[in-house]
């Protein structure tokens, strides 16, 4: 481009400053290219005494620039989960100016995910559980082929973890090529609603099974409150007998609860 402007000068000046003129003898030089307005020749000239360069400068405020990126880093520092998205619309600025601000500042996004809150006796249980594990394995391959795995996991409309409009709460388990659900608890999976699971879903798997399987059958659950409920856990006792693995079952689960939970 700058190749260009040079040779629109050198024509311009060649013709005395006549911009009609430039312009002619331009497009007889350089057929090929696209001939220019022949105002921009004279503004070429202007262009170079006034600013030394082509093009006008694009005017910088750099006071309002140094306010929009101190108020982007104050959004950020007063909600760290906020979005570029959300701080380009509170602030009125695009979100390229937000995400550049950001980079500059060597923040990074991240999506916010559940992690397991560990205990002080967790570690230890950990390590009880495996060693049980490798025990039962050991006197018995399939061992983990006999054992009904289960989880839940609680999905809400308003994007956060809690205080949702609506809950609800997925749980599944899997028995060795077999998947057990997905069975739907609506709102909060209380000890109530986790009760009727296991004496509907699960009783009706188990009554299905052979009577050699339903003998040598373990269930796993995790260390969730309504889990533990004294209901829940006589119920496993009378069913299982010594047979499930849980917070207060004789084969302890790797933890003692599930949560809270930190991002």
């Amino acid at each position: 481009m700058n190749n260009e402007f040079t040779d629109m000068l050198e024509a311009y000046f060649l013709s005395n400053k006549n911009s009609g003129e430039a312009q002619r003898l331009y497009s007889t030089r350089f057929p090929e290219r696209q001939v220019p307005d022949r105002r921009k020749f004279s503004r070429l000239e202007e262009n170079l005494r006034l600013y030394g360069a082509f093009k006008k400068p694009k005017k910088i405020n750099r006071e309002f620039n140094e306010n929009v990126e101190l108020n982007i880093l104050l959004s950020v520092e007063e909600n760290p989960k906020t979005s570029a998205r959300e701080i380009a619309e509170t602030l009125n600025s695009s979100k390229d100016t937000v995400q550049k601000v950001l980079n500059k500042h060597k923040y990074h996004p991240y999506i916010a995910q559940k992690v397991h809150h560990l205990n002080a006796n967790d570690p230890g249980r950990r390590i009880e559980f495996s060693i049980n594990f490798l025990n039962h394995t050991e006197a018995d391959p399939l061992f983990y082929t006999k054992i009904i795995w289960s989880d839940e996991c609680t999905f809400n409309n308003n994007r956060t973890y809690n205080r949702s409009i609506h809950r609800l709460n997925v749980w599944c388990g899997v028995f060795y090529n077999q998947l057990l659900g997905l069975f739907f608890i609506e709102g909060t999976l209380n000890q109530e609603r986790y009760h009727e699971l296991l004496t509907g879903h699960i009783d009706n798997f188990l009554d299905n099974l052979p009577l050699q399987q339903l003998n040598n059958i373990y269930f796993q659950q995790d260390g969730a409150a309504p889990h533990n409920a004294r209901i829940n856990v006589d119920w496993l006792n009378a069913r299982f007998r010594e047979k499930w693995i849980g917070t207060n079952s004789p084969f302890r689960w790797s933890s003692s609860v599930t949560g809270p939970f930190s991002p």
